[in-house]
């Protein structure tokens, strides 16, 4: 659905708001793609971000 849809559904109130809420993605289920895909659970991104930034490879260089 083209977000122009989206906004225009949920511009009607609160019917147009369930409607959103139904097709905007939050109420889809978790699935297990990314495991099956990286043949392993995937990293937590706090994890990632703190073991990456120990790189020095997000450091700033003028």
């Amino acid at each position: 659905m083209q977000i122009s849809t989206i906004a225009v559904i949920g511009g009607l109130g609160k019917i147009g708001d369930r409607v959103v809420e139904r097709l905007d993605g939050r109420n889809s289920p978790v699935m297990n793609g990314i495991s099956r895909i990286l043949c392993r659970q995937p990293k937590d991104f706090f994890d990632y971000a703190r073991q990456t930034a120990a790189t020095g490879i997000w450091s700033f260089q003028s």
